[in-house]
């Protein structure tokens, strides 16, 4: 991982946009960090994974279902002080209903 020079000004949404092919950035605590997306291994264990509690959590077999589970979401939050110091997560759970 890598944060970008210091700059007078805090990282928005258009700089987090105009990163290059292959590389992903998160802001956190008004820094830019940067990385390239993740490799095949770290994608097939990430699929592993939500196959194992997809079927339990997402499709209720052998488990409550109703849930949704996504591996790295893409958030977008507004262009403000707060969501600049918030962090994408690596893994988002939310109920269906």
């Amino acid at each position: 991982m890598s944060t970008t020079k210091p700059s007078p000004r805090a990282p928005t949404l258009a700089d987090l946009d105009a990163l290059p092919p292959g590389i992903v950035g998160e802001v956190i605590e008004g820094v830019l960090y940067t990385m390239t997306k993740p490799r095949i291994r770290h994608q097939c264990t990430t699929r592993t994974i939500g196959g194992r509690i997809g079927d339990p959590f997402d499709h209720g077999r052998g488990g409550p279902g109703s849930w949704w589970i996504v591996t790295e979401p893409g958030i977008e939050l507004p262009n403000t002080l707060e969501a600049l110091h918030s962090r994408t997560p690596a893994a988002s759970v939310m109920r269906a209903y």
